[in-house]
């Protein structure tokens, strides 16, 4: 991928308006291929109400693709839950992918703590709760 320094960012947001099936595959073909050019990696998950975003890679790299986001009208009311620099990729090998998730789960996710409790930590899944819960959740669905 990137031996750039690498960032995270997670984010959570509302559907301005119910999105089809063919709207969330359109919305998934266009962002992997933009994603897989910037060396940005990540899940999307879809409540088909709220969304939660994680993305991963170079520092620019995740302004350009959070830019593009934040202007995106498919949604609405976007809150960071979590951006700061990273060890490591979670996700290496997706530059994007959504799945569908019921709403129990992707509160449990969005509402664990983001935010790390100390300045610098070897394993950053156990630091921030809410990053451990997402890559449970991702390692059971994948099991």
């Amino acid at each position: 991928m990137s031996a750039l320094p690498l960032r995270a960012l997670a984010y959570q947001s509302t559907a301005s308006c119910p999105l089809a099936a063919d709207s969330i595959d359109d919305l998934l073909i266009t962002a992997m291929a933009r994603n897989q050019a910037l060396s940005v990696t990540g899940v999307l998950l879809f409540d088909g109400h709220r969304f939660f975003q994680y993305l991963e890679g170079p520092h620019v790299a995740i302004d350009q693709v959070f830019g593009r986001i934040e202007r995106d009208t498919r949604h609405e009311r976007v809150g960071v839950l979590f951006d700061e620099a990273v060890n490591e990729r979670y996700f290496r090998n997706w530059s994007m992918v959504c799945r569908s998730v019921d709403v129990s789960a992707l509160h449990a996710i969005a509402a664990g703590k983001w935010k790390r409790q100390f300045p610098a930590v070897r394993d950053d899944r156990r630091a921030v709760p809410g990053l451990g819960a997402l890559v449970d959740f991702w390692e059971r669905a994948h099991a």
